[in-house]
């Protein structure tokens, strides 16, 4: 199996088994000191183990409806593009009416220009996976 499904099943797992120990603690209130703060922990262990999840079925959904375009491709690099949070630079690929982008740090070594390119993204999100310049 591959690496997405293991961590797909174990982060259900670990949701699943720490919100029936969540439960299980809530119906047996015992009155000493460390019961707030034992529940706090396993609700943080939860969310982190919930956002595990998802983040695993987000990939594994990318995974599997990736598509492959070829062709004369444009690739227009945008740096110091300023926002609120900070500054970073996009790399806009342009192939077959097909426009994505992505982080520059994705692809330090590409550079801007009009070339024959392979680009595996996903058809959903835009992500770029793969972005391959071919030869002439």
């Amino acid at each position: 199996m591959s690496d997405i499904v293991w961590s797909l099943i174990l982060f259900i797992g670990g949701s699943i088994f720490l919100l029936s120990i969540i439960i299980y603690m809530f119906k047996k209130q015992r009155g000493h000191k460390d019961f707030l703060v034992s529940i706090i922990i396993l609700i943080v262990f939860f969310i982190v183990c919930a956002y595990g999840s998802v983040l695993a079925v987000q990939q594994a959904f990318d995974n599997k409806n990736r598509s492959v375009a070829s062709g004369k491709c444009t690739i227009l690099i945008l740096e110091d593009i300023g926002g609120r949070f900070g500054s970073y630079s996009l790399i806009d690929v342009e192939v077959n009416d097909v426009s994505l982008s992505t982080n520059l740090e994705n692809f330090p070594t590409i550079k801007e220009g009009t070339y024959r390119c392979k680009v595996a993204y996903s058809k959903h999100t835009d992500k770029i996976f793969d972005l391959e310049i071919l030869e002439d």
